[in-house]
């Protein structure tokens, strides 16, 4: 799989980012974009101005900072043979953050039925679904390993209809799949028939990428705010002249964002499937649940079996959620006692207060928060 990444209006493909990184090139314009100095760095489709990085419309990520990992569109493009029945497709995704649980369990963003070739597919007010593959308030690791597939089947309307109500009732969350005979949304669990269990967790993908995001790897530039096409190795090219961009889709002036030509501003619809993603560090408060119920579904992958019931989520979820503020209250204990006797402006000041600040934003309860 490729990624393509979108700076402005210029396609950067993961070969020139190799290249310009082994060159050194692109750690110093890295260094211009921190310190605001002026630098040019030429791609194959076009130049980058160090300057024009603040014009995007992106809040930056960091360590310290929200980060959104979301899914804006879908599109199914020329799929395989076994795909022309127009059979349902499962959008899957998994995250593994290397500083926070070990399992990354599968989450069902999207259920779709009887899809055609060709077509944009993303969650709506109409179609049940959860375009969010992670979020976070404030990011303590360096290293979080994304993974996106689209997997076609055939199943019954009872399954279909059982999938999105409780995509329905996830608010905004996707729908987790720790086990091959149990779904949990929220505090919900639900048992799942053999076939959709052998869907998710056996079934070969027609499409699957990876996507990394590093902030602090030796040798690597950090990953930064922006628009992320994946898609095959094979078809990158084929998306030299289009950009992302806002279209009109109905009569109501209600707009997506969608891979659209440069020139025409028409969105594309060649063969090539691809998924366009967006990593953006504004907060979303509505998303706070979402990191309680990425790992009560981590703790289900590895202890509980089928008898698992609500009740006990619940009780899994709340535990969890006062583990994970006594975890990072005594972090943050840790760093604020490193802070003293250092002077504000010094270096060593700045970049401890940065894992304190971070490690603070990831406690919800006021009987830790008020006792730092």
């Amino acid at each position: 799989m490729a990624a393509i990444y979108y700076v402005n209006d210029v396609p950067v493909f993961e070969d020139e980012v190799k290249e310009k990184l082994y060159s050194g090139e692109l750690f110093l314009f890295d260094k211009a974009v921190n310190s605001g100095d002026e630098m040019n760095i030429n791609f194959e489709n076009g130049s980058i101005n160090s300057n024009e990085l603040g014009s995007i419309d992106f809040t930056p990520i960091g360590i310290g900072k929200p980060l959104s990992i979301e899914i804006l569109t879908i599109y199914s493009g020329d799929a395989p043979e076994r795909f022309l029945g127009k059979k349902d497709m499962l959008v899957t995704t998994g995250v593994k953050s290397i500083g926070t649980y070990d399992s990354a369990p599968k989450a069902i963003n999207q259920i779709v039925r009887k899809v055609n070739d060709n077509q944009y597919y993303e969650p709506s007010a109409f179609n049940e679904g959860s375009p969010i593959v992670y979020y976070t308030p404030a990011l303590d690791m360096n290293t979080i390993l994304c993974s996106f597939h689209l997997v076609a089947d055939t199943f019954n309307e009872s399954i279909f209809e059982d999938v999105s109500s409780l995509l329905a009732k996830a608010g905004g969350i996707p729908v987790f799949a720790p086990a091959a005979s149990v779904l949990l949304a929220g505090s919900t669990l639900a048992s799942i028939a053999s076939k959709l269990g052998k869907a998710i967790f056996e079934s070969k993908p027609f499409f699957k990428g990876d996507f990394n995001i590093r902030l602090d790897t030796p040798g690597q530039i950090p990953t930064k705010a922006k628009y992320v096409l994946i898609t095959d190795n094979k078809f990158e090219k084929e998306f030299i002249n289009y950009k992302p961009g806002n279209i009109v889709i109905d009569d109501s002036n209600h707009t997506k964002v969608r891979l659209v030509h440069k020139t025409t501003n028409k969105e594309y619809s060649g063969d090539a499937p691809y998924i366009l993603i967006s990593l953006d560090g504004r907060e979303r408060e509505d998303l706070k649940n979402f990191k309680p119920t990425h790992a009560s579904a981590a703790i289900m992958e590895q202890f509980y079996g089928t008898e698992t019931n609500s009740q006990s989520i619940e009780v899994v979820q709340d535990a969890l959620m006062l583990y994970n503020d006594f975890h990072y209250f005594e972090k943050a204990k840790k760093q604020k006692e490193k802070l003293e006797g250092l002077a504000e402006d010094s270096e060593a000041y700045k970049s401890i207060k940065l894992l304190y600040d971070a490690y603070v934003k990831n406690i919800n309860s006021d009987i830790f928060t008020n006792n730092i």
